[in-house]
This record gives C-alpha cells, structure tokens and sequence, in this order.
C-alpha cells in the first residue's frame, strides 16, 4: 500500500488534467506569438536604417568610387572582387548571410577559412539592434535584448581581426552599413522604428516604442517604416558636391582615426544638422520633427502629437518656442536635408575605407594619399 500511495502522488486527477492542458495550450499560443515575433525581426526590412538597396548600396557604391580617385595609387578597393565583398558585407547585415554568401563566388577554402559570419545570421537581429546614440549606450540594454548595435559592431571588428586578406572585407562592409546607418536621425536620437510585434517580445519596456504610432495610423503592414529609410541618394548632386578636390581628400585622413571615432563623429554630425533651422521657418529646426529621449528611456519617439507631420509629409510643424512651419506635399526641402545626410555619411565611409586599407591589405599599412585631379 505504501508503494500504491507513492505512485498515485504522480497521477492527475480530471480536473488536474483539464488545467494542465489549459497550461499547455496557453504555453504553446505563447510561443507560437513568440515565433512569429521572431520571424518578422528577421525579415531583411524590419529593422534596417536606409533601405538596402536603395540606400545602402548606391552610398557604398559611390564611396569607393570617390575613395579610388582620392587614392589612385591605392589598390585595396579597386578590383571588382573587392568591391563585390565590401558591399555584399554592408547588404548582409539586413539580408543575412545565406543571401551575403549567395551573391559571392568564394573558393571552397575561402568559404572553411571564414570565421565569424555568424554576426550576419538574421537570427541575431533578435536581439541585436541597429541603433546607436553615443551618449545613451549605457540604457541600451532590456534584458536580453541590445537595443543598441555595440555587440554587432564588436563582433564585426572581432571578423576583421580573425580574417584574411579578402574575407575580412565582408566585416568592413558590415561596420560601414553600422556607420551610415547613424546618419538617419531615427537612428541616432533614436527613435525605434521596425516592425510593432515587438510589444510581443517579453519586457512591456517594448510596448509604448509602437502603442503611440498603432494609435495615430502611423503603422503600415505590421511595421513602423521612417521616410528617409527610403529616400535613395542623389548621384548627381552628390557627383557635384562631392568631387575630389583636395580638401574632400585630404578629410579622408591617413586611416589612424578609430572607426568609434568615425561613427561618433558622424553622429555629432547629424545633431549639428538637426539644430538647423527648416529653410523659411524662423525658430523651427529640423529636430522639431522628433522627441529626444528623457531621462533614462533608450529611444526618442516621433513628434507626431497636434497632428503634426512626420518627415516628408505635408502638415504643420510645431516648435517647442510656439513656432509653425508649414512643410508642403513633396518639399524640396525635405529633399535638400537628406542630401546632406548623405553627405555625411558618404565621408564617413571614406575615413572607413581608409581605416580598414591599413588592416586589411596583407603588406601592411595602405599607401601614402596622392590626389588626383585637386584642382576639380
């Protein structure tokens, strides 16, 4: 009998059965909503800066291009094969590294010699978010969750360091999508946009990052999208106002800053440009369009309260001194301000290229700059 009781300790009455399978059920819609979650902070889109192929790739593009006639004796980015890696690097960290690795012809022992490609893994956006602010690194961090992209970027100095000759390329082009990403102002202040299952991924810190723009309509199919994410750069007012003079080139430095430096720069960048004032509106700036984040909040949010325009929009704009501007349908103005966000990101990329020449090139430093053509 003693033996009975014992076993009968493990077995479930009626009513103990009908709530276990209640757990379950519940347990099991939980982890379904948690895998769907998952899914759409994989998708290549969700989480980007500049939309891929519309953004990153022509600024990649044509900051090599500038970079080798500011450089015509460098040779580190000048082939084909170079310029295929560095790019397919910079798409890989929102496409993924089955599509990275998918657009390249890497040798069997290339592909066994490549260490550290994990960090493209879409897996990893998950966790690993695409934004940076200098001053809030230290709030960045929700749990499992880093909000910033400073476990990124490590790893991706860790694949330099731990790669080759022309796969340590594919880390370059990572760190400089990181870098241009800082150049959208969503990015920098920040302000979270990316897909709004986010509410779903565990802490409730996430909810209120998406509740204020599902509220207003400011959602479109599952996601938070920002304008200036798909704005394409202008190649023809950047072939005019980026030409290689010598100044442009001598800014491309001899390749000792630190990329921290680089990216940190670019941000205080986009700050400056954000205190601007819009074109024909005294006492607005552009800043007015976002909300800084307060007290120890990671993220900003979308100045989109008074019915209030987001960037490219027509409306009002409303300054926090009283001020309005009035912002029409398809204003140059909104136009003119993301070209000098290129801008800045473009020369960014260049003191990138110079960095990475020096540590990449297997003899060593890159080569003294020589100007080509200073006198454009």
């Amino acid at each position: 009998m003693t033996s009975g009781k014992r076993e009968m300790k493990y077995l479930s009455t009626p009513h103990e059965t009908k709530n276990s399978n209640r757990s379950q059920r519940v347990g099991m819609l939980r982890l379904l909503k948690m895998l769907g979650t998952a899914a759409a902070l994989m998708m290549p889109v969700s989480a980007s800066a500049y939309d891929v192929d519309a953004g990153h790739v022509p600024l990649a593009s044509f900051s090599l291009e500038l970079y080798n006639k500011c450089l015509p004796a460098s040779t580190a980015f000048r082939e084909s094969d170079a310029q295929l890696r560095l790019v397919q690097g910079n798409r890989g960290m929102d496409t993924g590294k089955a599509d990275m690795l998918r657009h390249l012809d890497l040798s069997a022992r290339e592909r066994a010699q490549l260490n550290g490609a994990s960090v493209f893994n879409l897996t990893r956006r998950i966790g690993n978010w695409h934004f940076y602010n200098p001053d809030r690194t230290d709030l960045s961090r929700v749990g499992l969750v880093e909000q910033s992209h400073k476990r990124l970027w490590q790893d991706l100095k860790d694949g330099i360091s731990s790669n080759a000759g022309q796969n340590a390329l594919l880390f370059l082009g990572g760190l400089i999508h990181l870098v241009e990403d800082v150049s959208v102002p969503a990015h920098a202040i920040p302000v979270y946009h990316g897909p709004t299952e986010i509410a779903g991924l565990g802490p409730e810190h996430f909810r209120p990052l998406v509740t204020y723009m599902s509220k207003a309509g400011k959602t479109h199919q599952g996601g938070i999208k920002d304008p200036i994410d798909w704005i394409s750069p202008d190649s023809k007012w950047l072939a005019e106002n980026l030409a290689p003079t010598a100044e442009l080139c001598s800014a491309v430095g001899s390749g000792a800053e630190t990329p921290e430096a680089i990216r940190d720069d670019l941000a205080r960048a986009i700050y400056a440009l954000l205190q601007m004032q819009i074109p024909g509106c005294d006492g607005v700036k552009w800043g007015d369009l976002w909300v800084l984040p307060a007290g120890k909040e990671y993220f900003g949010c979308y100045n989109i309260g008074n019915a209030q325009p987001m960037f490219g929009d027509q409306g009002v704009v409303h300054a926090q001194n009283g001020n309005t501007c009035e912002m029409r349908d398809h204003d140059e103005r909104y136009a003119d301000f993301v070209r000098e966000l290129h801008r800045e990101a473009i020369k960014a990329d260049l003191k990138m290229l110079r960095w990475g020449e020096g540590r990449i090139a297997p003899d060593g430093p890159g080569p003294r700059m020589t100007l080509e053509s200073s006198t454009r």
